[in-house]
């Protein structure tokens, strides 16, 4: 598996999987299409922007989580730090990438949000 060191590579990889999702989506308004007669882009409009809102928060929980302060409250309530458990460390190389995988999904989930957008921008203006 490739590991993402740099917001670089979160980007990139970012671009990659949006654009695996995007296909994938195709084929499921497809299904939509046939089995539930609903509107080939208004499906696939509807998936992405589910997907989207679920990868942003996703991202901004993991986000949220790798913040210094957040990890030493979870630290002081943990059941394996009572138990003198050692934990993941936290030095400033996990902070990094901890941020790197948020931006990962964070950016996966805003260019979702932004093709479904352009998409609704697109069907709107042809109506």
């Amino acid at each position: 598996m490739f590991r993402m060191r740099s917001y670089r590579d979160a980007f990139v990889l970012s671009t990659q999987e949006a654009a695996l999702i995007s296909i994938v989506d195709i084929g499921v308004a497809l299904a939509t299409l046939f089995l539930f007669r609903v509107a080939f882009l208004d499906g696939y409009g509807f998936i992405l922007l589910i997907e989207s809102a679920g990868l942003l928060l996703l991202g901004g929980g993991l986000g949220f989580a790798g913040q210094p302060s957040v990890r030493r409250i979870v630290s002081l309530t943990s059941i394996a730090n009572r138990r003198g458990a050692e934990g993941p460390s936290n030095g400033k190389g996990s902070e990094k990438q901890n941020d790197v995988r948020a931006s990962f999904y964070m950016l996966t989930g805003l260019l979702l949000f932004l093709e479904s957008g352009l998409l609704a921008v697109l069907v709107g203006s042809a109506h």
